[in-house]
Order: structure tokens, then sequence, then C-alpha cells
């Protein structure tokens, strides 16, 4: 799990991460060559490098020998030389906006490997995915070379592309979609591959292996195809443009394709009729993937970590004014919340252990009162605002993860309140919401004091360094530091199964070291108008590191792919704009949420939702839906609200 960060300058070195898993690579804005030698090893996997921005150039060999591997190069960068994924399980390379790739990629041992050219992307040279149940993914993106299949049960996938070379199904059982785009040579080798093509040219198409099926739909294909001796048949419309055929049976369809119909669809008798090919994606029926914008329905463990002193007053005001429509906000989406609160200031204390009866979250926050004792609530508060002591409890990886809570709204099935350990729900995703106005304070219970005895005082020392070391008056509160990040960014998707956490929060750059420890603030880089929408993680990411602050909570969670936002708890202090920044604070982090990481899931058991009734949130500008021979598509809607509109059905 360690991070390199490459950044502005010409550098010239070799990476080798032997014994080492989960590490990651971000080369923002570097010109980097490596050295004759020119292998950059990545052991045991799992893997995450990251290769952005337009004045970025790599050239260098990236060998992954094991476990997920994930390439990313986006932002203008540029890339030479040559991926070898030895033994890598759904290998993910993607090759975003304006990029350009110059070299050669190949597999060896791991199925389900993927490669995305996107948005104006390049790649010149060849690419053999040859493991099987492997994609290739294209979209206004150039490929120059050849790109072979060889594992079978593999998937082409092209809109808008240009491949200028020759694209080799391999072998039997391949499925390619080919949408306004063209292609030199497309070659079917082995056997019952299904292509689809519409809106395309393909000068010459070879299928040697047999048992092929083509669809076609205005496509130009002039050189034809050549079944090689084989059994395939072709499927087209009465009325295409004539397809010189050697070796292929004519199957024609006379129907009217017209807008939302199924393709290829059922024939008219004029023709001969032919039943439609099998369906690639179910759309309906107990197996039917959901194209939601939410597949399934989310649970969502949210715990909000607020600081309680005095100075907090206001704050604490302005925050909870929004809370209601965030927690009713969460509850109208595919969402199923729990909410627990937790107040700093002294000792941690549990107000409301884990709950989804949001009437009371929203209750007992109204009722807090900073540095006051309210009696059935909360205990007095202040001073010693131990926030990563907090987390670290929350997660239950501090010496003393239990809270003291004798007040604590714990809604168990007797209604009888406790105190002890935050229990998140095993498969829920974590939600972790900050609201201090100082730095972390030394821990203040005992058992988690003492693990640092380097901590000589209260307040972090004047000087910060992240160099960790528990013993060291400035290294220990790295180490507390680092502690809590790990809690945070640790996650599995395999057994035993670790959720992942994101992270949103107000915090005040100038004071002490919170900079150090939560992030710079002015860092946040978002393109909406609110200067909350539209967030750019990498910009973000890029501009703490600039600054030194790639260490902190929020660069680390960043680095790690994680969802962490920070914003300067300075914006509530005008009484009449804090509201409007709540409100759009809490907008945002319910987007965030509401997003699910894989929108083609199939549709797994009912989940039975507690509480008051909650329904499920239908995206406003768009339709998601599902097509038999495409799957999972999105379809604008033109709503006054969503700033977008069709034109001429565009």
């Amino acid at each position: 799990q360690l991070t390199t960060h490459i950044g502005p300058g010409a550098v010239e070195l070799d990476y080798k991460s032997s014994n080492s898993i989960r590490d990651t690579i971000i080369v923002t804005d570097a010109q980097v060559t490596s050295l004759s030698s020119a292998t950059w090893d990545l052991y045991q996997g799992d893997d995450i490098v990251t290769i952005t921005g337009a004045t970025t150039t790599l050239s260098a060999t990236l060998e992954p020998d094991a476990g997920a591997f994930i390439l990313r190069v986006d932002g203008g960068a540029s890339v030479t030389g040559t991926l070898n994924l030895q033994g890598n399980v759904e290998a993910d390379v993607v090759f975003g906006r304006d990029t350009s790739f110059v070299g050669s990629m190949a597999t060896a041992g791991g199925k389900g490997a993927r490669l995305r050219v996107w948005e104006g992307a390049t790649f010149t040279g060849n690419a053999a995915l040859t493991s099987g149940q492997d994609s290739f993914e294209m979209q206004d993106g150039t490929f120059t070379g050849n790109f072979n299949f060889e594992g079978g049960y593999d998937s082409a996938y092209l809109v808008r592309a240009t491949i200028d070379g020759t694209l080799d199904l391999g072998s039997s059982g391949s499925h390619a979609w080919m949408f306004e785009s063209y292609i030199d040579h497309l070659e079917g080798s082995s056997s019952s591959d299904y292509l689809y093509i519409q809106n395309t040219t393909i000068d010459t198409v070879s299928l040697d292996g047999g048992a092929d099926y083509v669809y076609v739909r205005n496509a130009t294909l002039p050189g034809g195809i050549d079944g090689g001796g084989s059994s395939d048949r072709l499927y087209r419309q009465c009325g295409d443009t004539d397809i010189a055929l050697t070796s292929v049976e004519l199957t024609y369809q006379t129907c009217s394709l017209s807008e939302g119909s199924t393709f290829p669809c059922p024939c008219a008798p004029a023709c001969v009729p032919v039943p439609p090919p099998p369906p690639v994606f179910e759309c309906t029926g107990p197996e039917a993937i959901v194209c939601s914008l939410c597949g399934e329905v989310i649970e969502l463990d949210v715990v909000f970590v607020v600081d309680a002193s005095g100075s907090m007053t206001d704050n604490i005001r302005a925050v909870g004014r929004g809370l209601t429509d965030f927690i009713r906000g969460l509850s109208e989406r595919d969402v199923m919340p729990r909410f627990a609160l937790v107040l700093t200031g002294l000792a941690p204390e549990l107000v409301v252990d884990f709950t989804d009866d949001m009437d009371v979250m929203i209750e007992v926050f109204a009722r807090v009162e900073p540095n006051r004792i309210i009696p059935d609530l909360h205990y007095r508060h202040n001073d010693n605002e131990a926030t990563l002591e907090a987390i670290r409890m929350a997660y239950g990886v501090a010496p003393q993860s239990t809270f003291p809570a004798p007040y604590a709204h714990v809604h168990t099935p007797n209604n009888t309140a406790v105190s002890g350990n935050l229990e998140w729900r095993p498969l829920a995703r974590r939600l972790v919401i900050i609201c201090t106005d100082e730095d972390s304070d030394r821990p203040y219970l005992s058992a988690n004091k003492a693990i640092y005895p380097g901590m000589s005082g209260t307040n972090p020392p004047s000087t910060w360094t992240y160099v960790q070391d528990p013993n060291d008056s400035s290294g220990a509160w790295a180490s507390e530091l680092a502690d809590t990040v790990a809690a945070l960014t640790a996650w599995s998707e395999e057994p035993p199964i670790v959720p992942k956490t994101a992270v949103y929060g107000f915090a005040n750059p100038g004071n002490g070291k919170s900079k150090q420890q939560f992030g710079d603030t002015s860092c946040d880089t978002a393109t909406g108008a609110d200067g909350f929408s539209g967030f750019d993680a990498n910009a973000t990411l890029a501009c703490l590191v600039s600054r030194g602050y790639g260490d902190s909570l929020n660069g680390k969670m960043l680095a790690a792919g994680l969802s962490s936002r920070f914003f300067s708890i300075t914006l509530l202090n005008d009484p009449d704009e804090a509201e409007s920044v709540v409100k759009n604070f809490f907008d945002e982090v319910v987007r965030s949420v509401a997003v699910c990481e894989s929108r083609k899931r199939k549709r797994s058991e009912p989940v039975e939702r507690t509480g008051k009734r909650q329904v499920a949130w239908q995206p406003e500008c768009f339709d998601f839906l599902c097509d038999p021979f495409v799957g999972c598509f999105t379809r604008p809607r033109c709503d006054p609200e969503c700033l977008q509109c069709t034109v001429d059905g565009e």
C-alpha cells in the first residue's frame, strides 16, 4: 500500500516493488524515462498506475506480475513502451481524453483483461489479449496496428472508432459490436463468432473458423465477406447495398428498423423469415441486468464526527439546518442508510449509535449544545478535539475503541441504551462526515494516547513531518495520521469483504496543522458554478501533492482511488451564505454515494427496507435503458432543469 508520486521535472528512474501489494504510482506533469534496464517490475499485484497531465511523457516497460492491475492514462499524457501483463486477473488499461500510446500490449495468464481507448486517444502498436473473456472498447479513439483476441469468449465494442490495421477476434465465441466506425480488416479466425455491424465501413472481412453470424445494417463492406469455405451466415435488410459474399449464406430482413426497435428485427414474409439471434443481454425476466443508475439497493452506514467545543456553536447550527434535507435525500435514492453521531472535545462520545430512524438523528443533532452538558443526551465537550482518535475508535482499530456513551441513543430491539463499539454492517458502504474548526489534538483516552509516547503536548508541534515514529515528538503525530488513513483506505472485494469508505468534511485550513492532517481545502477543484459539483479528483490530488500535503488524509484517500473532499469551515461564517453552502455540500455528498460502482449488475434477492417508506430515486436528466444486443445505455432527457436538449434527435 505504498504511494509513489512523480511530479514535474525530468526524471530518469527504474521502479521495482518486490514483495509489495496494492501499490499506487501517480505520474503528473512529468517527463519520465526509464534507465537502460527499462523495466518497471510490479510484483504481487493489485497495483494502480495513474499517468495524467498534458505535459506528461513516460517511456518504460510496465510489467505487473500478479493480481489485479489498473492503468489510467488521462489529461493528454503520452506513453511509449511495453505493457506486459503477466498473470493479471481482470487487468484494466484505460487511455483517456487526448492521450497517446506508442508501443505494444500483451497479456498472459489472467482472464478478463480490458483495454479502453476513449475520447480522442490514440494507440499505435500491436495488442494481444490472450487469456479469454477479455474486452476491447473504443469510443472516439484511433488504433493503428493489429489487435488480437486469442483466449475465446471475448468482446469488442466500437463506437465512432478507427482501426488502421487488423481486428482479429481469435478463438471461438467472441462478440463484436461496431457502430459508426472504420476498420481496415476484420478477421474471425475461429468459429461461433457474432458480429453486429451498423453504419460502419470495413474494407475486408475474413471468417475462417466457421459457423459465424453477421448482422448488418447500413454498412459498407467494399471487399465483401469471405467465409473461408465454412458455414457462415449473413443477415441484412432488403434494400441495403449488396455485399460480395464467398462461402456465406445470405438471409434477408425486410422489417423497418425505426428508432427504438430491436436490431436485428423480425422479418416480413416478403423475404425469407429468420428468427432473431439469441440476445446477448437479458433485459427482462428474473436474470435481467438492471440498468438503473443503481442496479441494487445500497446499504450505507454514515458516521458524523463533530467537534462540539465552544467555538463550534454557529457551525453546528448551520450543519444541522442542512441535515434534514441530506438525510431525506439519501432515503429517496437507491440507498438504505443508517446514521451515527460522535462528538469530540475531551473524550469522544457516542451520542447516536447506528439507527435507520432518520427522525431520531435529526432531532438529536438539533439538540447538541457545544461546551455544555445536556442531560440524557451528551456531556460537556471542550478542548482536546481528537478527531483522528474518534475515527479510529469508530473503525475499531484504536486500543480502546469502546466509546464512553452514558446517554447513547442506540436503537436495539428492546430500545435499550448501551455503550461500546460501532457495529458496521458487513457489506454496507461507509461514509464519514467530519466537522471541525481546529486541527486534531492528541488522543484523550489513556490507552489510545499510550501508543504514541512521543506526543508531549495536547496540540501538534510547530514543526511537522510525515516521517512516522511514535516515539518522536513530531513523528508520533505522523504515525497517528498514518494509522487513521490505514483504517479509512483498507478495503477488499475478496473475503473477508471490507467495504469502501468515503470521507467528506469541513475543516479550518488556517488552524494549527489542519492542512497537514486533513489537507489544503483550497486545492478542492470543481467545475460546477456552485463550487461543489463537477469534482476533479486528479486535479485536487495534484494540487495537494504540489503543496506538500499529498500524505494528508484527503491526499491519501484520493491516491487510493476513494471519494474524499474537504471544504473550509470558514464558508459557514457568513449567516447569509451558510445555508446555501451547507445545502451544496450535502447535495454533493448525496450525489457521490448514490452512484453505483457497477451499473450492469444482476438483481440480487429482494432487499427489505426498514423504517419509514423509502422511494427509489430515478435520475431526472437521463433514461437508463437496456438493449439485448448492446446492454445498458443512457438516453438524455430534454428537461428545462437539465441544461441539455436534443436537436434533430442528436
